[in-house]
């Protein structure tokens, strides 16, 4: 594909492949504001994070905000958020809980919290999103995301 191309290139072109990394990261994010869903562009720039600039990863906690401010169930990046924060070693509940309470009918938020329920779980977090769940339900029964996580939990 292209990005396999450009891929290679990168690696090919070692001694200025620093400035081209730059480079492809604005490309990368000219390209996801046209189509903010493409697997391969947010795998592509998930690549040149991990692989030039993983220092970064908390500053692209921000673009993913922006990104799911605007489609708040865009799981791609869903997806690359999840890799950035792996890579920062930092805990994504807090805003997938934000982004709960903001619309509780939010699959990818919800998705978010399962992904990492057997490592956050004690009682009383567990009563918690119980709650939230039972109110969820209550007001939205047709939603079948809910039941899904009721099911996770």
């Amino acid at each position: 594909t292209f990005w396999n191309y450009r891929r290679e290139m990168l690696l090919a072109h070692k001694e200025t492949f620093l400035k081209s990394a730059q480079k492809e990261l604005e490309l990368t994010a000219t390209c996801l504001q046209k189509q903010p869903k493409s697997y391969s562009t947010w795998f592509h720039r998930a690549w040149i994070i991990q692989k030039f600039f993983p220092q970064v990863a908390k500053e692209e906690l921000i673009l993913c905000d922006e990104f799911l401010a605007v489609d708040e169930r865009n799981f791609h990046c869903w997806n690359y958020r999840r890799a950035m924060c792996q890579l920062a070693q930092q805990s994504s509940i807090q805003f997938a809980r934000t982004k709960l309470d903001a619309n509780f009918s939010n699959y990818s938020a919800l998705h978010e919290l399962a992904t990492s329920l057997p490592s956050i779980l004690d009682d009383s977090q567990a009563e918690e999103l119980l709650e939230l769940v039972a109110q969820a339900i209550f007001t939205e029964p047709d939603d079948q995301s809910h039941w899904w996580f009721n099911e996770t939990l």
